[in-house]
């Protein structure tokens, strides 16, 4: 569980950290364009906030790929907003720079401050806005803008933010999704092997049983011994056998089979088979392969073998698959093998009786 959270957090900051970036590296570019654009207006006073800003921006970049992302956050929402507070006075908040202000509000949102920084953060733009449109009541702008640059800038800004609403949009649903995509991995997928838990095994089970002209092949093993490797070894060495072959399973079969951790050290696999031979080949492989493989744990090889239960279900019988009886039947050659010393397979045809 704990590894689990870890992860997260980290899926988390590096989406954090892409999305930051790309609006730290946007921000700076169009810094270096407005540089341009002032500098030909003459617009001094924007002109010189400009270069503080294109200077500072390098800052949040920096400080992001140290993974200090609230710094980071903390110096562009604060050089921004001053930013557009400058510029709301020099050109006048009609021409879209209190807009700025509202993107702000959605980007504290979402930083990875505490709750009572963000309030605070919300409280000082909320404030400049609203500075801003206490001025404007008695007061005219610094720099008289003529029409076509009034309504060049106002397209701009609108623009700009439309940008960058859509942008945080984007990346907050492609964050929805990506947790929604790993919700679902978590709860369907057993994290000590890889392979499908029991319930979401048998869900895929029952689906797998619905395709027509199909004749079913169904293995289940258990590993011999299991708590022995446990008590002589320790239950991590345990855990790094059942890992490995969730890898051995994953290499061999992920294209030919259905395949989960049924319980404990317990594994199960379903296919299309065309013969009873067919099923017993392949549980002999699974059982040989097993038996050669050398399982490492802290420099110790650890040797173990399996028991299996194969059966074979024909098409010729396959009108609405009775699936707890296939299980069972499984189970019980399961049963067999480990009855006869072991390290065995045990297969047949499904008995409809």
């Amino acid at each position: 569980m704990e590894s689990s959270t870890n992860s997260n957090k980290l899926l988390q900051y590096k989406q954090l950290y892409v999305q930051s970036n790309i609006v730290y590296l946007s921000t700076f570019i169009s810094s270096i364009i407005f540089e341009f654009v002032f500098y030909f207006m003459k617009a001094d006073i924007a002109l010189y906030m400009n270069t503080l800003v294109l200077f500072l921006s390098v800052l949040p970049i920096v400080f992001n790929r140290k993974g200090k992302y609230g710094l980071a956050s903390l110096i562009y929402l604060s050089m921004m907003s001053m930013s557009a507070f400058v510029n709301g006075l020099v050109f006048g908040i009609e021409v879209g720079f209190g807009f700025y202000f509202f993107n702000f509000a959605g980007l504290i949102i979402y930083t990875n401050w505490k709750v009572i920084y963000k309030l605070f953060a919300l409280g000082v733009d909320a404030g400049l806005l609203l500075l801003l449109s206490i001025y404007f009541v008695s007061n005219e702008p610094l720099y008289r803008l003529s029409t076509p640059l009034f309504y060049a800038f106002l397209i701009m800004n609108i623009l700009l933010n439309i940008i960058g609403i859509a942008h945080s949009a984007y990346f907050y649903m492609n964050n929805a999704r990506n947790a929604n995509e790993r919700l679902s991995y978590l709860s369907t997928t057993d994290l000590l092997t890889g392979l499908m838990n029991r319930s979401a095994f048998i869900e895929s089970f029952m689906q797998f049983c619905q395709m027509k002209n199909q004749n079913i092949g169904l293995i289940m093993f258990d590993i011999d011994f299991f708590k022995a490797i446990n008590d002589t070894y320790g239950h991590l060495c345990g855990d790094a056998v059942l890992s490995k072959i969730g890898v051995l399973l994953k290499d061999k079969l992920t294209h030919r089979a259905l395949m989960g951790r049924y319980g404990g050290e317990e594994f199960i696999l379903v296919f299309p088979s065309q013969s009873l031979n067919e099923v017993n080949d392949l549980a002999e492989e699974l059982r040989e392969m097993i038996q050669l493989t050398d399982f490492h744990y802290e420099n110790q090889v650890v040797k173990t073998s399996i028991s299996v239960g194969a059966i074979f279900y024909p098409y010729d019988v396959n009108h609405g698959v009775d699936i707890d009886r296939l299980l069972a039947q499984a189970d019980q050659h399961l049963y067999i093998s480990k009855q006869s010393g072991r390290n065995q397979v045990s297969t047949s045809v499904f008995n409809l009786e």
